[in-house]
């Protein structure tokens, strides 16, 4: 089963995560843009991903950013 967007995406962030991104000018519609935060360690604040989080959202990306 593909990794879908409200299934496995969406309750990775943390309530304000998604506030302190768009902040940042880093907004959550942007799925390549927020990867790229988040592999580079700059979001979310305070708590880096996993290695297992980030492949989870690679693999949302690969396998066409599922709803």
């Amino acid at each position: 089963m593909a990794a879908g967007f409200a299934r496995e995406i969406l309750p990775l962030f943390r309530p304000g995560d998604i506030t302190c991104m768009a902040s940042k000018g880093v907004r959550l519609g942007d799925a390549r843009r927020v990867y790229a935060a988040l592999s580079a360690g700059f979001m979310p604040p305070g708590q880096k991903w996993s290695q297992d989080q980030l492949d989870i959202f690679s693999t949302w990306m690969t396998e066409g950013f599922q709803p």
